[in-house]
């Protein structure tokens, strides 16, 4: 249902490309609908931290959180570009970069 919601609503746009977020694209198979993915990933404490503050938890609950996707490195190997996101500056300059080839490409 949640895919064809997402179909359905591409078509309401006349844009060279949309970005979908989502934290399981990988696990649900949902990148096969995909032209290009971009994984963006973490050092996990930096991950760990970030998400603490963000959803005001507890280091347990996003570990076990963590554990239950699976490793960067598998969704790597399925990433057509990965952003190692702990400088916000550098991260800014490597999307740049990645839209300029999307387009490209496109």
């Amino acid at each position: 249902m949640l895919r064809q919601h997402f179909i359905n609503w591409l078509k309401q746009w006349d844009k060279p490309f949309v970005v979908k977020e989502a934290a399981i694209l990988f696990e649900s198979g949902a990148y096969k609908d995909c032209d290009f993915t971009i994984l963006v990933t973490a050092p996990e404490d930096v991950r760990v931290e970030r998400v603490i503050k963000r959803d005001n938890t507890n280091k347990e609950d996003v570990i076990k959180r963590i554990r239950s996707q699976w490793f960067d490195e598998d969704k790597a190997k399925l990433s057509d570009f990965v952003i190692q996101n702990v400088d916000l500056e550098q991260s800014k300059k490597e999307i740049d970069e990645i839209i300029k080839k999307i387009e490209k490409n496109s």
